[in-house]
């Protein structure tokens, strides 16, 4: 995974980050964000009431890896800055979709040489600010991308580009303009998940996790990963039937992930605009172990 990449490069070059990157969670979209992320989806108030499911949270998806880090304590929405780390593999993806854009028409010898090379491109920087305005489907970002780093499949960096460098570097504000549409997609696919209750948080983590040794970051295969899934695809996992009702009217209670909605009815004469948490509803077993894996639905997230 592109996230134990950059824990390998951490590890390496900036020792001093290997505390925040072992306190990282990591979080699976395993979806094409192109795809499941339409135009339009969101507005004003879903920036304004954005938030990270953990102050230090990595959303890996078929493309990129990117890191969020709270500027401040429970932070809320987009009008403060956050820093970020966007990863990606400069030979693509094995998914041939999974890019919209200038990477996906990479020339084919290219890709094949940074695929043999194992080339990587880490960028670091901070997000400022994100609007939206009225009617429009197009982000107003304010961000910055303080340093590019290209490194090969040992790790070795190849090129080291800081802020006052990337001014002078050709194609360098092509390069900065994708890495924050990288960013702006991983926030679109924490709303989408924020957003839509239907989606529970399934955790995978090994049954017997090995010990990270002092100085080192817990890679992917050792460390809990939570995805955004349905309840049939998280029941076909775990290998649970899909339940039938519950025992007295023969109707099956409507599941849904713990989240936030805004009461809009007039119904509600005296909290009418204010948001209310919506408990989590889930229907028999939450946890099993499978073979070498633990699974468990998180209704606290």
């Amino acid at each position: 995974m592109l996230f134990d990449k950059l824990a390998g490069f951490i590890e390496r070059h900036i020792p001093d980050m290997v505390p925040d990157l072992e306190q990282t969670a990591l979080f699976e979209f395993p979806f094409r964000a192109h795809e499941a992320v339409a135009p339009g989806r969101f507005c004003q108030d879903d920036l304004e009431h954005f938030f990270l499911p953990f102050p230090r949270t990595a959303i890996e998806d078929k493309a990129t890896c990117t890191f969020l880090f709270d500027g401040t304590e429970k932070q809320v929405g987009l009008s403060s800055p956050r820093a970020f780390i966007d990863v990606l593999s400069l030979a693509g993806s094995d998914d041939p979709g999974a890019f919209k854009g200038s990477l996906s028409e990479l020339d084919p010898e290219m890709r094949q040489w940074a695929k043999q090379e194992g080339f990587h491109q880490i960028a670091l920087g901070r997000i400022f600010s994100m609007k939206l305005p009225v009617g429009t489907t197009d982000y107003q970002a304010s961000a910055c991308v303080d340093r590019i780093v290209i490194v090969n499949g040992r790790g070795e960096i190849q090129s080291d580009m800081i802020m006052q460098e990337l001014k002078f570097m050709p194609g360098a504000e092509e390069s900065c303009r994708g890495i924050i549409g990288n960013v702006i997609t991983s926030i679109e696919e924490l709303m989408l998940i924020n957003s839509d209750p239907g989606y529970f948080i399934f955790e995978k983590s090994p049954a017997n996790p090995r010990k990270c040794k002092a100085g080192r970051i817990t890679r992917s295969p050792d460390r809990p990963r939570y995805i955004p899934l349905k309840p049939e695809t998280i029941r076909k996992t775990m290998g649970l039937d899909r339940p039938t009702g519950d025992g007295v009217s023969g109707k099956r209670p409507h599941e849904r992930r713990r989240h936030w909605r805004l009461l809009k009815s007039e119904r509600f004469k005296n909290k009418q605009g204010q948001r209310v948490m919506i408990d989590a509803c889930w229907v028999g077993p939450s946890e099993a172990v499978v073979g070498k894996t633990r699974y468990r639905v998180r209704l606290d997230i």
